[in-house]
C-alpha cells in the first residue's frame, strides 16, 4: 500500500517513502502538540483552580492519548493513511469531506492565530531596538516580512520527517520558557514573594468553566497523526505509541510546570497571556530574560506553522484539487506548482486575516469546543468502532481482533461531547461577559 499512499497530496502519487526515526516523530509531534497556548494555561488554572485545571488537565492527555492511537489502528487494519481515506472506508464519502473540511478549518485557524500571536510578540522586540515609530518595527511590516521570508520557505516541504531539525530548535526554545518559570518560581520562594496560602485550590465561580475551552484541545495534532504514522520507519502500532506516550508526556509536563508556576507567581493577577505579566510596562524595555522569552517563544511558534500548514495543505488538496493532481502521475514541475501554489495560498490568506482581525480568540476558543473536538474525540472513536465491526465480518487484521473492545471509544465519544458541550456553553458565557 505505500504506492497508493493516502496522506500526501490525493494519495495517488507515487512518491519516495520517508521514513522517520523514533526521535524524528517525537520532536514533530510534541512541536506540532506545544505552541504559544501554553501561554494562556496559567490562567485556566487562575480560572478553575489547581485541582480541577489539573484533574481536566490530565483527562484530556489520557483522552488524546488515546485518540492518537485509535487513529493508527484505524490506519493499520485499512492500510489506509490519511482522514479522508478512513473516512470513506467506513461511513463514505460524505463522512470524509466532512472530516478534511474540519480539519482544514481548524488547521487554517490554527494558522491565523499563529500570525496573531507573532504579530503580538514580534514588534515590542524590534521597537527596543528601533524605536517606535520605525516602519521595520511596525505590526503589519513585521507580519509580512516573516511570512514570506521564514513560514512560507519552511513550509514548502511535503514531508513531516523534513521539519525534525526545526522542531527540534522549536522545542528547545521552548524548553528556555519553562527553564524561565521554574527560575522564577523558585525565585519567589526563596523571597517569599509568593504567598501560596493564597491560591486557590479549587473555584467554585462560573469562571472556573473558562478551563474548559482553554483546555479541550490542548494536545492536538491529529490531523497529521496517519502522516506520521506512515512516514515512521518500521511502521508498527507498539512504536506509534512510544511516539505518542512519550510526546504527550513531555508536553503534559510542559503544561503543569507553566501552569502551576505562572498562576503561583502572579495568582489573580493572571493575564490570559502570562507574558503581559513579565512585561507590564512597555515603555520600558524588559530585562534580557523576558526579552529571550519572548524571542524564543517567536521562534518555537514560526518552527511549529510548517506543521499545521502540512494538514492544512493536505485537506486543501483532498476537498477541491484531488481531480487536477490525480492527472499528475511523475511527480514532476506541474505538480510542484500547484504544491507551491496551494501552499502559498493558504500562508497568505492566514496572514492577510491576521493583519485585518487582531483578536479572533473567541472564535478559535468556539471552533475548539465544536470543529476541534469532532476530529480530536469523535470522529477517531467513530472510525475505530466502524473497523472493530469490519474485523469483525471479515477478521481482515489480527492484531486488532485482539482488540475487538469498544468500550473505550464510546466511552472517549462520550468525553468528547461533555468536554465540547462545557467548552461552548463558557466560551458563551463569556462572550455574554456573564464570566
Amino acid at each position: 500500500m505505500d504506492d497508493a499512499r493516502n496522506g500526501l497530496l490525493t494519495g495517488k502519487l507515487k512518491k519516495f517513502k520517508v521514513e522517520s526515526s523514533l526521535a524524528s516523530s517525537i520532536f514533530n509531534m510534541t512541536n506540532m502538540i506545544i505552541g504559544a497556548g501554553v501561554l494562556a494555561l496559567p490562567y485556566a488554572f487562575r480560572a478553575a483552580g489547581l485541582v480541577p485545571a489539573l484533574c481536566v488537565c490530565i483527562a484530556v492527555w489520557l483522552a488524546s492519548s488515546y485518540s492518537f492511537m485509535l487513529l493508527a489502528r484505524c490506519a493499520e487494519a485499512l492500510q489506509q493513511f490519511s482522514y479522508k481515506h478512513v473516512a470513506v472506508e467506513t461511513y463514505g464519502p460524505f463522512a470524509a469531506t466532512f472530516s478534511e473540511g474540519a480539519i482544514m478549518l481548524y488547521t487554517i485557524g490554527n494558522m491565523i492565530g499563529r500570525q496573531i500571536i507573532l504579530g503580538d510578540l514580534l514588534p515590542p522586540l524590534v521597537q527596543i531596538f528601533l524605536g517606535l515609530d520605525s516602519l521595520f518595527a511596525q505590526r503589519w511590516f513585521v507580519m509580512v516580512s516573516i511570512t514570506f521570508f521564514v513560514l512560507i520557505p519552511v513550509s514548502l516541504s511535503p514531508y513531516i520527517d523534513s521539519l525534525k531539525w526545526s522542531s527540534l530548535f522549536g522545542l528547545m526554545c521552548m524548553c528556555y520558557v519553562v527553564v524561565l518559570f521554574i527560575a522564577y518560581f523558585c525565585h519567589g520562594l526563596a523571597t517569599s514573594s509568593i504567598a501560596l496560602q493564597e491560591s486557590r485550590m479549587v473555584n467554585p465561580s462560573l469562571l472556573g468553566l473558562m478551563a474548559f475551552p482553554l483546555l479541550v484541545v490542548s494536545f492536538t495534532a491529529h490531523y497529521n497523526t496517519m502522516d506520521m504514522y506512515w512516514e515512521l520507519k518500521r511502521r508498527s502500532i507498539p512504536r506509534m505509541s512510544t511516539v505518542v506516550s512519550s510526546s504527550t508526556g513531555i508536553c503534559l509536563a510542559v503544561y503543569i510546570i507553566v501552569g502551576t508556576t505562572g498562576y503561583l507567581l502572579f495568582m489573580d493577577e493572571t493575564q490570559p497571556n502570562i507574558l503581559v505579566n513579565f512585561w507590564v510596562d512597555r515603555s520600558q524595555p524588559p530585562n534580557m530574560f523576558v526579552a529571550t522569552a519572548f524571542a524564543a517563544i517567536s521562534l518555537a511558534v514560526s518552527f511549529s506553522f510548517p506543521l499545521v500548514c502540512h494538514g492544512a495543505r493536505n485537506s486543501v488538496k483532498k476537498l477541491f484539487f484531488a481531480s487536477q493532481f490525480r492527472k499528475i502521475d511523475d511527480g514532476g514541475a506541474a505538480e510542484n506548482v500547484g504544491h507551491i501554489a496551494i501552499t502559498a495560498t493558504i500562508i497568505l490568506l492566514s496572514l492577510f486575516v491576521g493583519l485585518g482581525v487582531p483578536d479572533i480568540g473567541v472564535v478559535f476558543a468556539f471552533m475548539g469546543s465544536t470543529v476541534g473536538v469532532c476530529f480530536v474525540y469523535i470522529l477517531p472513536a467513530l472510525f475505530y468502532i466502524k473497523v472493530v465491526e469490519i474485523v469483525r465480518t471479515q477478521a481482515l487484521e489480527a492484531d486488532l481482533k485482539r482488540h475487538v473492545s469498544t468500550a473505550g471509544a464510546w466511552g472517549l465519544i462520550a468525553f468528547g461531547v461533555f468536554i465540547g458541550l462545557v467548552g461552548t456553553v463558557a466560551t458563551s458565557l463569556h462572550v455574554a461577559n456573564v464570566i
